[in-house]
């Protein structure tokens, strides 16, 4: 599959993705034994995030709902101890053998329909000492001081469009309300700010899914063009700044 395949070559270079994903895998402070779930795990990113931190001394459940992204994880990630598992993130538990230390979702939170569905698979899935560690960013998230998302700007920018103003989903007293109806509670949170570099974006919205929702009718030869002069308009000091929420969570 070509989206699959170009997602895995571009997520690993994106560098506001290994930023959160080195930031979450930090903040799960995993250690040897413990038993972990990288929920949409995509292309393997963060599992292999999680390799490099820890090795072998884990076993990791790297769970997606497309098999074609599973296919491409598969062929660059071969150690032993991670189990593949193709599910969707609100039907994922029957798969998990046993209770996990930690559940990680880089980067796909926001994309979930159904969060309360996906937070009760969570900690159906999680020990009692278990964490659930996730991100959300700031085209997604309202931090409540009234900024917009530079990101979304630039975007907008390249479009020639105003910047959407519809009420974001998602703020720090949403994320306290499900978690509390889902027998969660906010234990850290951390705010990440990445500066925002052209390559980045561009590389972002050459993956085929994205960069045709949000550049329809436009190539990719076109989406570079007009992102690569929506960069060169900027002065020194207008380096966008890209921000993200990161949650942790564990069982009531």
């Amino acid at each position: 599959d070509t989206s699959a395949e170009t997602y895995h070559v571009e997520s690993g270079k994106i560098s506001f993705y290994q930023v959160t994903n080195h930031e979450l895998i930090a903040a799960g402070q995993i250690q040897p034994g413990m038993n972990v779930v990288d929920l949409a795990c995509g292309a393997g990113l963060t599992t292999r995030t999680i390799l490099a931190a820890i090795g072998d001394e884990c076993t990791i459940y790297a769970v997606a709902p497309a098999k074609e992204m599973l296919r491409s994880a598969r062929r660059v990630i071969t150690s032993c101890v991670v189990h593949f598992v193709h599910a969707s993130a609100d039907d994922f538990s029957r798969y998990i053998p046993k209770r996990v230390d930690r559940v990680f979702c880089n980067a796909a939170f926001w994309h979930f329909p159904d969060a309360n569905a996906v937070l009760k698979e969570i900690h159906t899935v999680l020990k009692t000492t278990g964490r659930f560690l996730f991100n959300l960013p700031d085209q997604e998230f309202d931090f409540g001081d009234g900024k917009r998302s530079e990101m979304a700007t630039v975007v907008a920018n390249c479009l020639q469009q105003p910047q959407r103003s519809e009420v974001l989903r998602y703020s720090y007293q949403t994320i306290q309300g499900l978690a509390a109806e889902n027998g969660f509670r906010i234990v850290d949170f951390k705010t990440i700010g990445i500066a925002l570099r052209p390559e980045d974006l561009i590389r972002f919205y050459s993956i085929p899914h994205i960069g045709a929702r949000r550049f329809p009718n436009l190539s990719l030869v076109e989406r570079r063009q007009i992102l690569t002069r929506a960069f060169s308009d900027l002065s020194p000091n207008e380096t966008p700044h890209y921000r993200w929420a990161q949650f942790v969570l564990e069982p009531i």
